[in-house]
């Protein structure tokens, strides 16, 4: 599944036009949304990337009719940092993603720049985000600690595994765990 594929199928639908309106989970992991299968083979091509941003920023219903998405999967894509700010640049501030609540972008070789990107784009009410094996390294993930500050009273899941995390990640997860409220 390419993502020009996916833009016009998301696009488009014989039997309501735009996009369904009860949609609430995109699944998209393990496919080739920038060309390459998940062990690299095949052409990286991220053109299809703004076109599928663009799709989702005008088909989806947004968050003010009451409708938006809730979880958005991109794992195993080969997004790469460019990828990711790709997606970010053509999401960012749409109300569709005004809901988003859980986020993963496992194994998508992001480093810290491309979690960043996708983070900037994401709202304040993400509760989960897994963003394992991305090699986002110890002063990225302290970065990404960072911007998920606004997020801390929602924020019930975070995975960072597999990221070469050290000590300064150690740290800034700590301060931001004081923060939690009671309940978390």
């Amino acid at each position: 599944l390419t993502a020009r594929v996916l833009a016009a199928t998301l696009g488009q639908n014989s039997w309501n036009g735009p996009c369904n309106s009860t949609l609430k989970v995109l699944k998209l992991k393990h496919n080739q949304l920038c060309g390459e299968t998940q062990y690299g083979s095949g052409t990286k091509d991220l053109s299809g990337l703004s076109l599928l941003a663009a799709t989702l920023y005008t088909s989806l219903p947004d968050v003010e009719t009451g409708f938006g998405l809730h979880t958005l999967d991109l794992s195993l894509n080969r997004l790469g940092p460019e990828g990711a700010k790709i997606l970010s640049a053509g999401l960012a501030g749409v109300s569709v993603l005004g809901s988003l609540q859980h986020l993963a972008v496992i194994s998508n070789q992001l480093g810290a720049e491309g979690v960043q990107a996708l983070l900037s784009a994401g709202p304040c009410s993400l509760t989960a985000l897994e963003a394992e094996d991305n090699g986002v390294g110890d002063s990225g993930a302290v970065e990404l600690l960072g911007l998920l500050e606004c997020r801390r009273p929602a924020l019930a899941l975070l995975d960072l595994r597999r990221n070469n995390l050290l000590d300064p990640s150690a740290q800034a997860l700590q301060a931001l765990l004081e923060h939690q409220p009671e309940t978390w």
